[in-house]
């Protein structure tokens, strides 16, 4: 039981499901001594010598790998150009592959570029790999750290399903078994080929320096809200119309550096209000997230509901939408988990300001990206990561939406940060 997939079963056939992130280390000359630095951290990190075992019961675990299928590789390629490749190329979960690492040369610098399959973990699980890297590169002592995963029964009392939504799953489940699929890894392998073949991704980004992030921290703090307040609102300001957004949330309690998920996300829907100051419209969106974090129900209910439902049901969503599986009840539930169609109109996920040093020793990490998946209930998505005092936004859509308007949006919501930034 203790590494069973349950919370974390939509990830494990999402064909979107890419983890990016990118950074710069100054005061490197070698290729190998970081390369083995690598090497360490995948070895003290229980989730990259895993494997993902589905049975034929359609039951799912990580299990011990005594292969080592996660790799280093050396390129002189731009990282987008790389990023643009591996999304085509699906991680063998099964084999134990799920992080690869890229070493780039940019002039006299060493860029990072590590690709993760979510169930490696979550955003900050792959940020503390990196911690992992440059410690050892250090000449740190790494310590061995086990998987971590979050279980519907640790989660706290008050988040349990109602009754009526447990009738909503157990119909379901009712409804599933009466023509039920086992899917496995070969089967996932082709609907990922098909997905792909129709599909790629572009990621535009955008820099805010030290008196760019000071500035808005500061405006920020006199209107009483967050940056990641005043970042929402702006997407929501270029968005221009209601706006159903995603915001994921991590529930690291006692705050370990373990690789595994543990998050949860929330979700809030508005549109900016043009009768009222952008600062005002912030405080409302504030106040919208925090009333569903404050919640325990909303704040956990969709780590509860995906425990709540068969896995094989949550596998053949993806196999409808993207294979050539035809099945009524994995249609109606791709529908109710926003995988067709009503997909949410933005995802964000705020890494806030990375609690990492940004030195070690002669080492320095700089210009550190974060780029989360386009998964299937969200439309695009924004990553936000502050690394010592700049900051990174980044913002991924797939290229069958409108790529010009999108890039207007992502435009129009910049110039309002900044703009607000320089009040």
């Amino acid at each position: 039981m203790s590494n069973d997939i349950i919370t974390e079963r939509a990830d494990l056939f999402e064909p979107n499901i890419n983890i990016v992130m990118v950074a710069d280390i100054i005061g490197l000359t070698s290729d190998e001594i970081l390369i083995e630095s690598v090497k360490k951290a995948f070895e003290v990190n229980e989730a990259l010598h895993s494997r993902i075992i589905l049975d034929t019961s359609g039951k799912a675990w990580y299990e011990k790998s005594f292969t080592r299928e996660n790799t280093v590789y050396v390129s002189d390629k731009p990282w987008q150009e790389i990023q643009k490749e591996q999304e085509k190329i699906p991680f063998r979960i099964w084999e134990g592959e799920l992080i690869r690492v890229f070493l780039l040369h940019v002039g006299r610098i060493i860029r990072l570029l590590v690709i993760a399959h979510h169930l490696a973990g979550d955003g900050k699980s792959i940020v503390y790999f990196i911690e992992d890297i440059m410690r050892g590169l250090n000449g740190e002592v790494l310590e061995y750290k086990p998987l971590r995963l979050i279980y519907p029964q640790e989660l706290p009392a008050k988040s349990k399903l109602p009754w009526y939504v447990r009738l909503l799953t157990m119909s379901y489940h009712r409804k599933w078994l009466q023509n039920a699929r086992v899917f496995q890894f070969t089967d996932y392998q082709r609907m990922f080929t098909q997905y792909w073949n129709q599909r790629s991704s572009i990621i535009y980004l955008e820099h805010f320096d030290k008196d760019e992030l000071n500035k808005l921290h500061q405006h920020a703090k006199q209107a009483g809200v967050t940056i990641n307040s005043f970042i929402a609102t702006a997407f929501l300001y270029a968005y221009q119309k209601n706006a159903d957004i995603g915001v994921a949330v991590d529930i690291r309690e006692d705050q370990n550096r373990n690789m595994g998920n543990q998050t949860t996300g929330i979700s809030i829907n508005y549109g900016y209000a043009e009768n009222k100051s952008f600062e005002e419209n912030a405080r409302e969106v504030q106040s919208r997230i925090r009333k569903k974090i404050s919640n325990d129900y909303h704040k956990h209910f969709i780590l509860q509901f995906i425990a709540a439902m068969d896995g094989t049901l949550i596998d053949s969503a993806y196999m409808k939408l993207y294979g050539d599986y035809h099945n009524k009840i994995s249609g109606r539930f791709a529908e109710l988990m926003q995988y067709s169609g009503n997909s949410k109109d933005f995802g964000i996920t705020n890494l806030t300001r990375l609690d990492i040093p940004n030195q070690y020793g002669r080492y320095r990490l700089e210009n550190f990206l974060f780029i989360p998946p386009i998964m299937s209930y969200v439309k695009r998505v924004v990553g936000v990561a502050t690394l010592g005092d700049e900051m990174n936004i980044t913002y991924h859509i797939l290229k069958e939406n409108d790529c010009d308007m999108e890039l207007a949006m992502f435009k129009r919501a910049i110039s309002c940060l900044r703009d607000t930034g320089s009040q």
